[in-house]
């Protein structure tokens, strides 16, 4: 033991070890980071349960049987009505959550608190979570606002409204839930018919669970890659060191062993500690734009002890079935055995799995078998450097003896951004691809809040015809074949935005049906057909064509001054970006981060542990530029291999799992670059000091 206790004093063992440092760290801070987006149990609790234990949601027209849930034990009843259809009577209104009950009984006292003013009390009377004035205008009624509020679990707008508010809507087609709240036993409310939602019914799955190369792949893969980098790097000392204790009856294993994984787990503790350092100092800086509140903060020992056990299992299976114990040639084939069994698990998966977390497996597993073939990668690139040129072929002896753990170490920490930058933007691509406009450009449709396919209500109609001229195209619809109907070839024409060609009109005219080429339309209906060919066709929608955007503006409001609601009246407007979770784009900063760090830390080890060689090689007359360059090679070769691999993992599977990819190649640059530049700049540095 007191050999370990001297080795351990080692320099080049010490900052070799220092990369598990970096590894923990970030792993520990990601995780807090990306639990925070969870709400617990807890929260969803107090977000939808309030103060009461058990609810059931059922249909505004309900009449609930509230005695038999008094008389099954349930305690304290209350009743709410909630809808997202009232909204204020303006154009282009918010997302707005209507919820009325008897709120001065607080049945969600942590959710909602009042800000200013009172809680309503009479039918007519709401409270806003944002100021504003003493009213607020709604389809078919002038609502007065008595207070304001803070919603704790929402940045929506929010009407809170006495209870018999709703009694005096009299717009067509909003629509409500009734729920029903009660303490005591969940089955006391089964008279009611639904589901019961109760305290512990439901557990929120975190960014964790739902994304595997968000933490949990990272979390196995990269502290074993960490032991794979920090013993290829220390290979020449170690060997060195074990003849030496050998020639003096001391096992290598006893020693070397020792004093290596003692100082790897020395810093993997100290990287646990920084990594909750950091998570703290994310924490707050993701609440600043969130709506809900951060969930607490999650329980360290699950993810601390996982990092520190694969840490020591990976050191201990490294000297249990070490060089000594097996040859080269057996692993060799061991390792390509295991990545042609793994190509076979590859090839189930692109057959049997789908989806977001299928891609996520299926790069996992791919990765698993490049990382298996990346020594012979290695090698077989090393070789294909010119033989020449001495610095080049001595640049590639090292990279083949001590550039395979650190090519291993930087695909493996470069391919989980790679991935998640990829899936991100393809699930933009797709969010865009299904969003259209609600109507096309200079275009307003006029019909029922369910749809084109639905007549408007007369007095929505006259209400728009107040602010617009011109001939209107009045629409017909077969629901069972989601076909529109038109009079003529030029109402098609005029709806498609386009000239219909000669074989076109021929073919309307003979009763074929014709697909629109105006992705609005065409996501709308099936296709049109002339209404002298369609039966069993019902009057839809009403749209005026060419009209100017100022004139689509005033319909819709002309429509809301005359109180009939939201929804009638469609115009076109660029539809909203596709959305991402917060937490997300966190996961990838973070892994990103990694990334980067890993390649300074490995790229900086690599340099102080080649000091001995370039002093030997400067003793013997080679100048520090010629020795210099010569490890620029043996870096930036294993640096741009990585990248390579790295894309290579973490691209082709989303498309192999059917997955539309788009490839952000911008940011893929970027990070590449950054990559590079920080494995690069720091190797440099390290050797100039």
């Amino acid at each position: 033991m007191r050999f370990a206790v001297r080795l351990m004093r080692n320099r080049t063992l010490t900052w070799s070890s220092a990369i598990m440092f970096v590894t923990a760290a970030v792993l520990v801070g990601l995780f807090i980071a990306v639990q925070a987006f969870a709400l617990t149990q807890e929260q969803v609790a107090e977000r939808d349960l309030g103060r009461f234990d058990a609810k059931i949601d059922l249909s505004a027209e309900a009449s609930p049987d509230l005695a038999s849930v008094r008389g099954a034990g349930g305690r304290d009843v209350a009743v709410s009505l909630s809808s997202l259809d009232i909204r204020p009577s303006v154009v282009d209104a918010p997302v707005t959550s209507y919820v009325e009950t008897d709120w001065t009984a607080e049945p969600f006292p942590v959710r909602y608190s009042l800000v200013s003013g009172r809680w309503p009390e009479q039918p007519g009377e709401v409270v806003l979570n944002r100021k504003g004035g003493d009213t607020l205008a709604v389809p078919s009624a002038t609502l007065r606002v008595v207070g304001v509020v803070h919603d704790r679990y929402s940045g929506w707008n929010t009407i809170l409204a006495a209870p018999g508010t709703w009694a005096g809507f009299s717009a067509a087609g909003v629509s409500a839930t009734r729920s029903v709240y009660w303490n005591g036993p969940a089955d006391a409310g089964a008279a009611l018919g639904g589901p019961v939602v109760t305290r512990q019914g439901h557990q929120p799955r975190s960014w964790v669970e739902r994304y595997p190369l968000a933490y949990r792949i990272p979390a196995l893969a990269l502290p074993l890659l960490s032991v794979l980098a920090i013993f290829g790097l220390t290979l020449a000392w170690s060997r060195r060191t074990a003849t030496l204790l050998h020639s003096i009856g001391v096992r290598q294993t006893y020693a070397v062993g020792v004093a290596a994984t003692a100082w790897t787990m020395i810093w993997t503790v100290l990287g646990s500690l920084a990594g909750v350092g950091i998570g703290m100092v994310v924490r707050p800086i993701l609440a600043r734009d969130r709506d809900e509140p951060l969930s607490p903060l999650p329980g360290l020992l699950a993810p601390v002890s996982q990092i520190l056990l694969v840490t020591l299992v990976a050191c201990a299976l490294y000297f249990r079935t070490g060089p000594r114990s097996r040859t080269a040639g057996s692993w060799t084939t061991t390792r390509r055995c295991l990545a042609i069994l793994l190509g076979g698990v590859i090839v189930f998966q692109i057959a049997r799995t789908g989806g977001v977390v299928g891609a996520m497996l299926l790069t996992a597993t791919v990765g698993a078998a490049v990382l298996l073939l990346a020594p012979d990668v290695v090698r077989y690139l090393a070789g294909l450097l010119p033989r020449r040129d001495p610095r080049l072929r001595l640049g590639g002896h090292r990279l083949r003896d001590r550039g395979v753990s650190a090519v291993a170490v930087l695909t493996a920490v470069l391919a989980p951004p790679l991935a998640m930058m990829t899936l991100l933007a393809t699930e933009i691509a797709n969010q865009e691809a299904k969003t259209v406009p609600d109507a096309a450009p200079h275009q307003v449709v006029v019909s029922g809040r369910n749809g084109i396919g639905h007549a408007p209500p007369a007095e929505v109609l006259a209400a728009v015809t107040t602010r617009l001229s011109g001939t209107a195209i009045r629409t017909r619809f077969v629901a069972d074949h989601h076909l529109l109907v038109v009079d003529s070839a030029e109402d098609v024409a005029a709806l498609d935005g386009r000239p219909l060609t000669p074989s076109e009109v021929d073919g309307l005219r003979a009763g074929r049906i014709l697909t629109f080429t105006d992705p609005t339309w065409r996501a709308s209906a099936a296709g049109v057909v002339l209404a002298q060919h369609a039966g069993g066709a019902v009057d839809a929608a009403v749209v005026f064509t060419n009209v100017p955007d100022d004139d689509a503006v005033a319909a819709q409001q002309a429509v809301l001054d005359a109180r009939l609601g939201h929804g009638f009246v469609l115009v076109h407007r660029p539809p909203e970006p596709a959305f991402i979770p917060a937490s997300l784009y966190a996961v990838v900063i973070g892994l990103a981060l990694i990334a980067v760090v890993s390649a300074a830390t490995v790229a900086r080890t690599q340099a102080r542990t080649s000091r001995g060689y370039s002093a030997r090689l400067t003793a013997i007359g080679v100048s520090r530029r010629w020795i210099r360059q010569v490890l620029l090679v043996e870096s930036g070769v294993a640096v741009v291999v990585s990248v390579v691999l790295a894309c290579v993992i973490a691209i082709p599977p989303m498309a192999l799992i059917g997955l539309g990819v788009r490839v952000p190649w911008a940011q893929v640059g970027l990070l590449a670059c950054v990559f590079c530049l920080a494995a690069l700049m720091s190797g440099v540095r390290a050797r100039a000091a």
